[in-house]
């Protein structure tokens, strides 16, 4: 369920266009985002976003995970509504 919950996480980043948007969408601090993000990508191997002061960018392989990562995160939220 965690890995789950990482994933959103990463999806509400991707989809906010940066940690201090998505914090305020999710009500998880920046610090933690950052770190949830991190750990993602060390468990999965890949590096999913460029970090800049300024904004973030996807990489190839996090624009590729993340396509995958929004439709198990929406089907995830459509079986709970249901």
């Amino acid at each position: 369920m965690e890995l789950l919950n990482d994933m959103a996480l990463f999806v509400e980043v991707v989809n906010a266009k940066g940690f201090r948007g998505a914090a305020d969408a999710t009500g998880v601090p920046n610090s933690t985002l950052s770190r949830r993000i991190a750990l993602l990508e060390k468990a999965i191997g890949l590096r999913l976003l460029h970090r800049t002061t300024r904004k973030i960018e996807l990489t190839e392989a996090g624009q590729l995970y993340y396509e995958r990562c929004r439709r198990i995160v929406e089907e995830a939220r459509l079986a709970h509504e249901q």
